[in-house]
C-alpha cells in the first residue's frame, strides 16, 4: 500500500513538473506572438478576443479598448460594409477571400492600410478566425524599393544591351520633340 502511495506521489510530482514546463513554453510562445513585426487579431463571433501588442501600438489603443468590440469598429467607414460582408460570409461557411486589404482607423484618426490574411482556427473548442495584419506601407515600400533598384539598373544597362545603343530610338537627325 505504501509503495502504491509512493508511486502515485511520484507520478503526481512528474505531472506537475510537466504542467509547469508546458505553461512556461506556452507563455514563451505568447511572448513570441506579441513580439511579431505584424499584428494579429483573433475573432470569435465577429468580436475581437485577442490582439497583440504590435497592432495595439500601431492603432494607439489599449487592449481594454479593443477586446470584445467588433473589428468593424476599427475599420475605415468606406470599407466597413465590405469587411463586415467578408466576416459574415466566412462565419456562415461560404467563400470569402483569405487575403484582402483594408484600412484601420487609429485612435488619433490616422489611417493604417493593412494586408489581411485570415485563417480559420479552433480556440477553446469554438471556431474562431485568426487575422494576420501586415502594414501595407512597409510591404509596398519594400516592393517599390525593389522595383526602383531594378528599373534604375535596367535603365543603366539599356544602352549597352541594345544593339546600337540609343541609335535605334534616336539617331540625332530629328529633334527630340518629334519622336
Amino acid at each position: 500500500m505504501r509503495a502504491d502511495q509512493e508511486r502515485l506521489r511520484d507520478e503526481v510530482a512528474q505531472l506537475r513538473k510537466e504542467n509547469r514546463e508546458a505553461a512556461k513554453a506556452l507563455n514563451q510562445g505568447e511572448v513570441l506572438l506579441h513580439a511579431l513585426p505584424a499584428g494579429y487579431l483573433v475573432l470569435e463571433k465577429s468580436r475581437i478576443v485577442e490582439a497583440n501588442e504590435f497592432i495595439l501600438g500601431q492603432l494607439g489603443y489599449s487592449s481594454e479598448d479593443v477586446l470584445a468590440h467588433p473589428l468593424t469598429d476599427f475599420v475605415h467607414p468606406r470599407l466597413k460594409n465590405v469587411t463586415r460582408g467578408f466576416q459574415r460570409r466566412r462565419a456562415s461557411g461560404k467563400w470569402a477571400p483569405a487575403e484582402y486589404e483594408t484600412d484601420l482607423v487609429a485612435k488619433n484618426g490616422e489611417i493604417l492600410s493593412c494586408d489581411v490574411r485570415v485563417t480559420k482556427i479552433h480556440r477553446r473548442g469554438r471556431t474562431a478566425f485568426l487575422l494576420l495584419l501586415t502594414p501595407a506601407e512597409s510591404e509596398k515600400k519594400g516592393k517599390q524599393s525593389w522595383w526602383n533598384r531594378k528599373s534604375v539598373s535596367l535603365l543603366a544597362e539599356w544602352p549597352t544591351r541594345s544593339p546600337g545603343g540609343f541609335a535605334p530610338i534616336w539617331n540625332g537627325s530629328l529633334p527630340l520633340q518629334e519622336i
